[in-house]
Formats: C-alpha cells, sequence, structure tokens
C-alpha cells in the first residue's frame, strides 16, 4: 500500500526486509521474544570481540574513547526507551 503511495521506495522495503531477516534468527518469519534475546547476544558477542581486539578492558571503557562503556551509556551501549540496546534491535 505504501508503496502504490509512493510514500516509501522499493529499496526502503528492501532496507526493512534485511533487517527483518537478520533479526528473524530462527527463520520463523515472525519477530518474537526469543528472537530479540538471540540478537541481544549476538550483539553483546559482537561487542565484547571487538573489544578484545582492541585491548579494551569490559566496564572501564578504555580503549574505546568513552567514559565508562556500556553501562554508562557509552557508543556501544546507548539504550534506547524501551530498555534494549540500539545495536540489539537495529
Amino acid at each position: 500500500m505504501l508503496l502504490k503511495l509512493h510514500r516509501i521506495s522499493p529499496a526502503d522495503v528492501r532496507a526493512v526486509m534485511e533487517q527483518f531477516e537478520a533479526l528473524d534468527l530462527d527463520g520463523s518469519g515472525s519477530l518474537d521474544h526469543q528472537d530479540v534475546l538471540l540478537a541481544r547476544a549476538a550483539a553483546k558477542a559482537k561487542r565484547r570481540d571487538r573489544r578484545r581486539r582492541l585491548g579494551a578492558v569490559p566496564g572501564t571503557g578504555a580503549g574505546n574513547g568513552s567514559k565508562g562503556g556500556a553501562a554508562s551509556g557509552g557508543a556501544d551501549g546507548v539504550k534506547s526507551s524501551n530498555g534494549f540496546s540500539e545495536e540489539a534491535v537495529v
């Protein structure tokens, strides 16, 4: 409907579908609580691996240019109003 009304472009639809597929980790075709938990765990592991590669110590903010790291809302742990980190939901 939005495409027919020219409110969004086909590229917008593709971007949303790609994001949906990235979040639908179990391939069920719907997003549920388990998908969100899996996405959060994957994002947390990705941040942990990135910190290890940079030689940072988790929780100190060392090596990532922030003061306080994810716990204080650093760049890698920004919380949205629903309590999820942006990386996990985006």
